[in-house]
């Protein structure tokens, strides 16, 4: 979809985990998929790669904020009710993060 829009740009699709290390872009972007991963080892992991992929920029995209969970899923059971929250959520595990999270790791890397 992203391509049809904007044909000019180079956009490569892979896991997360398994980005193709020969090639860097000014720009590497994740959008809502860190809510998904399984653990923050996991999170790490692709945060690593990412800035070792980015020449400029890494951008993470709508992150589940932790001192929000309880309210964000509150909300989201309210709006869809009971039976439709269980329906779509089901078997899936949503991560949520510190808000200095992403700060202390770019520190610990020296960005």
């Amino acid at each position: 979809m992203a391509k049809t829009i904007m044909p000019e740009m180079d956009f490569n699709v892979c896991e997360a985990h398994e980005p193709d290390e020969t090639v860097k872009f000014d720009i590497v972007l994740a959008n809502s998929v860190f809510n998904y991963f399984m653990d923050n080892e996991y999170s790490e992991t692709v945060l690593k790669k990412m800035y070792d992929k980015a020449k400029k920029k890494v951008l993470i995209l709508d992150i589940n904020d932790l001192e929000m969970k309880d309210e964000s899923e509150r909300l989201r059971k309210q709006k869809l009710g009971e039976e439709e929250f269980r329906i779509k959520y089901d078997g899936l595990s949503h991560i949520y993060f510190m808000k200095n999270y992403f700060e202390k790791f770019a520190h610990n890397l020296g960005a």
